[in-house]
């Protein structure tokens, strides 16, 4: 059997076909992906929908070690191509010129002029149009103009690779979760599971408070913020939607609203127990029996007649509205009052709502690899106005004296469908 040699192989993957087959197939999968739901509960399915959903990674397709393996090899492919091309691009661009030992002369021009005259003339003529002029011993000219356009496709795949870098570097390395914050609560940045650069510090929510628009509905949530590093506050700062805060490369936004529920919960014979639970987060009374409370909304003026809405704002009459569950299913939405007894059938265990409080949900978010990424976004914007310049164009030129005139022989190759009527632009130009 023969096999190939790693030469031929990594020959065989740096080839623009190769990268072709590799966006092709992740194109693909990226569509599969959308249309199977991903990150679902299935463990009523079947073992063949285990199979593809979990062991092969179906359900959590773009975090698979499959999928982040092709786009590492599209990205090292990339890589590779870019660098074969790269001393081709250097050599065209900055080497100086060589003249090739054979050429295919394209235009004749007899001129009525001495020699010295129709080298000159050629000189000022390619020099107006762009061109950087080579003389080439006594009788021959060397001329291009656009070298730096085919950078523009180079810097792009480089661009991309730089995304690509800053985008890896920042899910390894980065974090990001949720936090819900009440007045005077604080949370630890930079410390267990959730490593931060420098020192840990303290975040403090001192205020929440909802703005609203004339007709009531929410415009706006602003949460002030305090750092606090080694027991002294160090920096203090509203939150918006929109408008983030960031300390120590670690960046809070406001992204939502929520009531936090001061709870007791008690039973004959036992202690009271306190809780502090979020909106819509069950409470499990007898997990046997499958008893359990869902707190639902908050009402500060609570309407027996039009038990959703609130008639004020006003903390006049504060209900609850929960959901309670037995054996798994719903018994029924209800209302209890703040302070009074609820009791659940089948349940010995009371609770209480004691106090609600209004509570900013933050999203926490450390990514170090963004500068990458504006870096390579930066460098693909650049590429893309570079590749806007017209093409590469070659020029050679020979003076051939005779006896009473000049013979000039020109050709032009390059990245053009006008090479032919530039070239003969260029003699039309010479002659007048």
């Amino acid at each position: 059997m023969k096999f190939s040699s790693p030469g031929n192989v990594i020959r065989a993957f740096a080839t623009m076909r190769m990268g072709l087959t590799l966006l092709a197939i992740i194109i693909v999968l990226s569509a599969v992906g959308t249309l199977i739901p991903q990150e679902r509960d299935i463990s009523a399915a079947g073992p063949v929908l285990h199979f593809f959903y979990h062991t092969l990674g179906f359900g959590n397709l773009y975090h698979s070690w499959w999928f982040g393996s092709l786009l590492f090899f599209l990205c090292l492919n990339i890589a590779c191509c870019s660098l074969s091309r790269l001393p081709v691009l250097w050599r065209d661009t900055f080497a100086p010129p060589v003249w090739p030992a054979a050429m295919s002369w394209q235009r004749e021009c007899r001129l009525a002029l001495p020699p010295d005259e129709v080298a000159q003339r050629m000189r000022q003529r390619l020099k107006q149009s762009g061109f950087r002029v080579w003389d080439i011993g006594t009788d021959r000219l060397y001329a291009r103009k656009g070298q730096l356009a085919p950078w523009g496709t180079f810097l792009i795949h480089a661009s991309i690779l730089i995304i690509a870098l800053g985008s890896f570097y920042g899910s390894m390395a980065g974090f990001q979760y949720s936090v819900l914050l009440a007045p005077g609560d604080s949370v630890t940045i930079g410390a267990g599971s959730y490593p931060a650069p420098g020192c840990p510090f303290e975040l403090r929510l001192n205020t929440f408070t909802t703005e609203l628009y004339p007709n009531g509905q929410v415009s706006d949530w602003v949460s002030n913020l305090t750092v606090t590093r080694i027991g002294e506050d160090v920096l203090s700062q509203d939150v918006k939607v929109n408008h983030p805060f960031s300390y120590q490369g670690v960046s809070f936004y406001q992204a939502s609203y929520s009531n936090l529920y001061e709870i007791t919960q008690q039973a004959t014979g036992h202690n009271a127990r306190k809780l502090r639970l979020e909106e819509k987060q069950p409470i499990i009374l007898d997990d046997r029996l499958g008893i359990a409370v869902v707190p639902l909304k908050y009402l500060p003026d609570f309407d027996p007649k039009r038990p959703m809405v609130s008639r004020s704002a006003q903390p006049l009459n504060p209900h609850v509205i929960y959901m309670a569950y037995s054996g798994g299913r719903p018994l029924g939405m209800n209302a209890v009052a703040i302070g009074n007894p609820l009791s659940i059938p089948g349940s010995p265990i009371e609770l209480v709502f004691s106090a609600v409080q209004e509570a900013s949900g933050l999203d926490v978010k450390h990514d170090p690899g963004l500068p990458l990424v504006f870096t390579g976004f930066s460098i693909m914007g650049a590429a893309f106005f570079l590749s806007l310049l017209p093409h590469r164009r070659v020029i050679w030129a020979e003076i051939r004296p005779n006896a009473e005139s000049t013979l000039l022989v020109v050709t032009i190759s390059g990245r053009s469908q006008l090479l032919t009527e530039e070239l003969s632009l260029l003699c039309q130009n010479l002659a007048n």
